[in-house]
This record gives structure tokens, sequence and C-alpha cells, in this order.
């Protein structure tokens, strides 16, 4: 405001001068007068500006930030293992005589007193810090003993300053003791109004034992917690052989120890880390698996990795589920108290809860890496160090303040013993020393007096003077010549330590092992070698499954041996429960540990491990599809395929209803996205009935069968390979209102199993199924009304067995041998018997297992 005042006013002086230029007289006869003109403001500065280039200024400003953040804020001192914040907040609780032993007193304050006196930035900054340091899942030992809501492992928030309080812990008393003692530099704050430490004596490693984190400018800091008494005892071993290996040195520290706990995993990068520096290793949650009577199982975890927030885990765990990513969870609950983690996963029946917790482990932060970089400032120059090399810092640390605090103590012990000395002189004299004090006219005259007859410095004269009369008693002249004995012995003592650097490390150790002994508990985290990174196979264990598939898509899978082998002609046994309005459409013989190819009713072909269909029971309904694959709504599933990688040079065989077959190269579906990929093209109306792998041989024959009952058997070499976006070409000729029931290929000594709709079956040697060409009508494969529409069609060999299915969930294994060999246009034998208007709906062979 003054500025512009100012500048009005040269401005208003110009106009007057240049007014005045103007007036009659001057244009008259004072040409040759000179005027004087004042410089503007705006000119008087740009006199003093100087040019620069920004490139340079840029420089040299975020280089002085840069060291103002390595130095002041990020990185935390090698001796102590504060960052200057940390620093501040402790010594302020110490000198306004917080500690341990006293009452709480409101943040706010603390707070207050950092800013005002040593910390000149926002108050926000300084009760986070202060936070930090009290909340026992972020310190493995919390400096500070909070008072109040100081926030939670679930993320909270702690509650303003002005409600909560606070103290120095125990352990903290370690970190200022004997900062009384001259032990550390001190520096004026930033006003030059306080002087504050340069560092803290810090009687324990606390860089180890804390750990820090930090982001500094262009570098960061990462070193995780450790045990106390892990740490010291590695301590006291290097402090006894600082040229001790390395590698010897780091067998004695087992690793990193959280104050959340889990399982820690990766020996290798710990060592690695104390080698060097650098080095990575993972953090596990602990967990354990319940099996419940009702068949249903949970998992539960109790310990999470460090610095990882619980609602996270069940939000990500949730987003997973919603989208399918993992499937088999029921349920989660997080039933936390303050006594301990407790979040709950309920798992479905039928559903491995080791592969779901593997899962969990690889999707979530229920497992994270943790890269260590143990980085810290070294005379405020930051260094990259190893074990080693941090120990080394710190205990040239200790030798120095303990050397300075021996000192202290042998000056203070020093002058105790001058005056002592002096005292027990006049007391040995004390009538003398009396009458000289008496007849002098002044202290000072009394002192000078006394100086001169027995020789005492200025101290021990002021001593004399100062003295009282009740140290003439006899006791107390025998506690005065104790306690000068006891001097001579300590200063003794305390001079031998100085002069001695092995009983200087002796203390040292002593002390370390004090602090271990006070503050040291057991190990909370666990350490293992190596996490192994297992599959969901690894759980799994490799057996024939058969996999069965519903109408309206539902699909379950049940272990082969629950279907048991019967004598043919009988009901069979039940095995699903079926919703209403929904009956069983095919089955699918396999292994666990094989892929399975599932094509849809529009021709998508999709891939899926035969595991990740839920395990279930004869009286499961099973899972929708839709949980499983991407299919759309309005699709059926229309073929169940067994692939394993050696089939990679076989074709894929589809034929659709309306007797369109196409052959395309497995290769071809090497790789199939999420989403399926095109299997073929059909036209309008036409949708795909079966789909099977052949070898790639040209010796194979094509089986097509009608719903007519017409056979046709023909050459593969008659059908050329297409890509996958084809049509094919026609197989068999249908009349209208026919279409196709059953698909197969033989080799030639095979014979041709039929089934009919009814139960009726029979075996017919292949060579009565002549060689046709490709699009016939084919010949008779059954001819009796009673047996009904041809249902199924295949080629068997020897020891071979069917497992037949109906509609209404019943099924029924027999062995083919009990099976007649008949002609093809009888209708066969009953091979089960059907209830009511059950019908059959699907059949699949297999090879007689051999024990």
């Amino acid at each position: 405001m003054i500025e512009d005042n100012k500048n009005h006013k040269d401005n208003e002086e110009i106009k007057e001068i240049d007014s005045s230029l103007n007036t009659e007289d001057d244009k008259s006869d004072d040409s040759d007068k000179i005027y004087e003109v004042k410089p503007t403001i705006l000119e008087t500065v740009t006199d003093n500006i100087v040019p620069i280039k920004i490139e340079d200024e840029m420089k040299v400003s975020f280089l002085d930030y840069s060291m103002s953040v390595i130095v002041s804020r990020a990185l935390p001192d090698v001796r102590d293992g504060l960052k200057p914040v940390h620093r501040r907040i402790l010594y302020t609780m110490s000198e306004l005589g917080i500690t341990s032993g006293t009452s709480y007193k409101k943040s706010a304050r603390i707070v207050g007193d950092v800013l005002g006196k040593y910390h000149p930035h926002g108050d926000a900054s300084v009760y986070d810090s202060m936070v930090r340091m009290a909340q026992p899942f972020s310190l493995r030992y919390p400096l500070i003993d909070g008072h109040g809501n100081f926030g939670s492992i679930d993320g909270d928030e702690a509650a303003a300053m002005r409600y909560t309080e606070a103290r120095l812990s125990k352990i903290s008393n370690k970190m200022i003791e004997g900062i009384k003692k001259n032990t550390v530099n001190f520096r004026p704050n930033y006003d030059a109004s306080e002087m504050e430490p340069e560092i803290l004596p810090a009687r324990f490693p606390n860089l180890l034992v804390s750990g820090v984190s930090g982001i500094a400018v262009g570098m960061t800091t990462k070193i995780p917690p450790h045990n106390l008494g892990e740490i010291i005892e590695t301590f006291i071993t290097f402090a006894r052989n600082p040229n001790i290996d390395i590698n010897e040195l780091i067998e004695t520290l087992p690793g990193p120890d959280f104050p959340t706990g889990a399982i820690i995993s990766g020996k290798k990068g710990i060592n690695q880390a104390y080698l060097t520096g650098k080095g990575t290793f993972w953090i596990r949650s602990k967990a354990k698996i319940e099996h419940l009577n009702s068949g249903r199982s949970r998992i539960i975890f109790y310990e999470i990795p460090y610095e990882v927030k619980k609602p996270s885990i069940i939000e990500k765990v949730a987003f997973l589920v919603k989208n399918k990513k993992i499937l088999g969870i029921k349920d989660i609950r997080d039933e936390s108290t303050r006594h301990g983690i407790r979040v709950v996963f309920d798992i479905k029946k039928g559903f491995n809860p080791e592969v779901i917790l593997n899962k969990l482990y690889h999707s979530t932060d229920l497992q994270i890496s943790y890269s260590i970089n143990m980085l810290a400032l070294v005379k405020g120059v930051p260094k990259l160090m190893n074990l080693k090399e941090i120990l080394t810092h710190y205990l040239e640390h200790q030798k120095e303040i303990n050397l300075r605090a021996l000192n202290f103590d042998l000056e203070k012990a020093s002058e105790r013993l001058n005056i002592l000395s002096g005292l027990k002189i006049a007391i040995e004299n004390i009538d003398n020393v009396i009458t000289i004090i008496k007849s002098s006219s002044s202290d000072q005259i009394a002192q000078e007096r006394l100086a001169q007859t027995y020789d005492l410095n200025p101290v021990q004269t002021k001593a004399i003077i100062d003295m009282r009369l009740g140290r003439l008693t006899s006791l107390a002249i025998e506690k005065l010549i104790s306690d000068i004995e006891s001097l001579k012995i300590e200063i003794d003592e305390i001079k031998s330590i100085i002069e001695s650097p092995e009983k200087l490390i002796e203390l040292i150790i002593t002390q370390h092992k004090a602090t271990a002994e006070q503050f040291s508990d057991p190990r909370r985290s666990e350490i293992i070698a190596e996490i192994i990174r297992l599959n969901e196979e690894d759980f799994i264990p490799n057996e024939k499954i058969i996999i069965s598939l519903t109408q309206n898509n539902y699909v379950k899978r049940l272990n082969l041996e629950e279907y048991r082998l019967q004598n043919r002609g009988g009901f069979g046994a039940s095995v699903s429960n079926l919703y209403k309005d929904d009956e069983l459409k095919s089955v699918c013989i396999t292994n666990t540990h094989s892929d399975l190819l599932i094509i849809s009713s529009s021709a998508k072909i999709f891939k899926l491990r035969a595991h990740q269909i839920p395990d279930s029971s004869k009286q499961g309904k099973g899972l929708p599809f839709l949980n499983l694959v991407q299919v759309q709504k309005d699709e059926n599933i229309s073929a169940l395929i067994p692939w394993n990688q050696q089939y990679n040079d076989h074709w894929l065989i589809t034929v659709s209803a309306f007797g369109y077959i196409k052959k395309t190269e497995l290769s071809e579906f090497s790789y199939i996205p999420k989403n399926g990929k095109i299997a073929l093209k059909l036209v309008e109306g036409d949708y795909l009935k079966s789909a099977f792998i052949v070898p790639a041989s040209s010796e194979i024959n094509i089986i097509l069968a009608s719903s007519q009952g017409l056979v046709n058997r023909w050459p593969i070499k008659l059908l050329r390979n297409t890509g996958r976006a084809s049509i094919g070409v026609k197989g068999i000729a249908l009349e209208e209102g026919h279409e196709i029931v059953g698909a197969c290929y033989t080799f030639g000594n095979d014979f041709v199993f039929n089934l009919s709709k009814h139960g009726y079956g029979k075996k017919t040697p292949v060579e009565e199924y002549r060689l046709t060409g490709r699009a016939t009508k084919g010949l008779k494969g059954l001819d009796d009304e009673k047996a009904g529409d041809l249902i199924f069609v295949g080629t068997i060999g020897p020891d071979q067995e069917a497992i037949i299915i109906t509609k209404r969930g019943f099924a029924i294994r027999i062995d083919l041998d009990s099976v007649p060999i008949i002609s093809r246009r009888t209708k066969g034998v009953k091979l089960i018997k059907l209830k009511g208007e059950d019908e059959i709906s699907f059949v699949t062979l297999i090879k007689k297992e051999t024990n």
C-alpha cells in the first residue's frame, strides 16, 4: 500500500513537470532551460536486476531443495535411526519431562512445542510422525506410549491431537539416556533461539530395530524392523570382533521381525540385503483351514503382512469373487477384535480350500514382496550400507557417546573430590580454620588467608566458607573420608576405561545386554527358507473324473469310482439331483489335470482345466457353466472334449445338426482367450451337435448317424482341412425333420456301438457299414420302432465300458463285452431299464481299468 502511494506521488511529480513544459511562457522564451525528470520506482528497480538463465537458477534451487529433503526430512541418521522430525519429538518430550514414569500430556501440547522450538513445518506432519511412533502395528517397539485413539491396522486415522495424549515409552528412555552428560553435539534451532541435539545417544541399534521407510529426491530408503534381542546379539558379536567376515555376521541374524507377525520367506534375498544393502523377500499371511461337519470348509487368516490394510484385502477378494476371478468363496467375514486379527472366508461345498488359499496368496496382498534398501545418512551424506557397515557406524557412535559420558563423569567426580579434599583439610585443622575465619574482615580475605595457609584453590576455600557446622560431627567426618575414598576408586575406574579400548567395548556390551534383558521379547514373524510357488494342481490328485452337463448348463464333476460297474439291463443309479424342468444332457470322462475344450451352441470354443469344475456328490445339482466360462446366457453347451498337450498335432472334427462337418488343425486353438474363440461358422438355424479329436491320419474313417437310424461311413481324406471361420461341407444327407445324433471315427477293425433312446443297444462289425461317399444318406443302423430313435453311435474295441445316462439323472456303467454282436438292422438288447417317460440322454465310452 505504501509502495502504491509512493508510485502515485512519483507519477504526480512527472505530471507537474509535463504540465510546466506546456505553459505559454515556456513556449515564448524558455527554450534553453533544462528540466530534470525524476526516475520512477520501476526504473530504479530495473537498474538492480541481474540477468540469469532460468535453467541455471532451476539447477541451483532444485539442488538446494533436494539436499534439504534428503538431509532434513526423508532419510534417517545411521547412528540413531531417526529422521529429524522424530528426533525433535522425542527430545521435546524429554525436555517437557513427559517420560515413561510421568502422566500423559495432550498431543497438541507436544506438537506445539515441537513446531515452536525446532520444526517450522506443518502440524499435520509432526502429529502424523508422532502417531506412527505410538502404533504397535507400525513399530516393533513403539517409542511413544499413546493414550487414546492412535489409529488401527484397518487404516483408521488417529483422533485429532486435541483429544489424544502421549508420553515416552520405556524403551525411549534408552534413546535419550545420557543426553545431559554432553554425549552429543547441539546446534541452534531455525531462529537461533533454542539449542537442539544433532543426534540422540540411542543406546540400541534403532535403525535396524524400528526400521524406516522414506522417499527423498531421487532416492528412497526402506529398512525392515527386527527383533531387539536378535539385533543386540548380532551387535555384540560384531563389537567383540569388528573384523568378523560379513557372511559369518549374517549367520547370527535370522532376519526381519515385523510387528504384525506373518511368515517371511526368501532367506536368500534377506542375506543379499545384509550383504549389499539391497534385497527382496516375501511376506505371507498366516492362515489355517477348518473343515466343518457339513462338508464345507473355511479359511481363517490371523496374521497379515506388514503395512497392509485389512479392509483393502477384503475389498480386493470381494472384487475377485464378484468378477469370477476366484470361485468357491461363499462368504467373507471380518471377525477381528482388539485381541487379534480374524478374517474368515467360507468355502462352498465341492471346492478345494487349499486351491483357493493358493489363489488368494497370488491374487491379493495376503502375500506381498518387500524390497530392502538400506540407505541412511553418514555424516550428512546418504549412503547405501550393508549390515556390517551399519553396525560399524553404530559402534563408533556408542564409543563416542560413552567416552563423552565418561569424561563428563570424570570431570564431575574430580570436581567433587577437589571439594571434599579441601573440606577434609579444614576439618583436620578446624580450630585454626575457625580462628582465621573469625579474624578476617570479609569472606574474600578469609578465602585468601586459607589458601595461603593450607595451599587450597578458590573452589576449596569457597566450600570451606560455605560449610555448615553440622559437618563437624564425628559421623559426618567418617562419611566425608568414605566419600573421598569412593571418588578416588570411581575416578580410577573411569580413567582405566577411557584409556583401554577393550574395557570400553566391554562397557558397551554390558549396557546392551542390560537393554536386551529388559526389552527383548519372542520373535513374531516366522521365517521359512522359500515359499514354494505351487500351482492349483499341486493340491489336487490326478485322478479320473466324470463331468456331467445338464440341459440348463449346470455342470459338476464326480470321481469315476462313483459310477460302479453293473450288469446290463438294470435301472442304474441316481447320479444327479436335477432342478425342475432340467435334464442330463451329456457326460465327459477325463483327468483332473487335463484341459477341457468346451464348445457352445453358437460354435464358440473355450478352454478350462478340468479340476476348475467343482467337485460334487451324486445328489449335488452342480454349478452354472456361466460361472466358469464367459458363455452368453442364451447359449447352450454343445460339447465337452478332453484335451491334452499330446493332441497338439491332432485334428478337431465338428459336426452340426444339419450335417455339416469340418476338420481343423488343433494348433489353431493353442491359444483361446477367456471370452472364447470361434470354432466354426453356422448357417441360420443350425447348431453344433458333436465335436471330437482325431489323430492326423489319412487311414481314419468318419461315421455319422442321423435320427432316422441311418449311418454312413467314409474316408477322412474326403474331408479337407479348413479354417476356423468356415462352415465345412455336408457329411451326410438328411431328410427334412431329421438331424445328426452321433459322430465318431474308426481305423477299420472296430465295432460300431449303437444305442436307442429306449435303452436298446448292440455291437455290429464296422464292415457291415460299407464305405460310401461323403454326403450320402448311409445304411440302416437301427430298424425297429420299439427301440426308438437312434440316440448314440460310437466305435469300440476290446476291453471297453460304457456309461449310459438318462435325462432324469440315472446312470449305469456296463462292460461292453456283455453286449452281443448282432447285425446292423436289429434293435439290440436292453442295456438299461427306464422309469416312466425317461429316455437315454447320452453315452460315454471308457477303457477298462486294469489293476
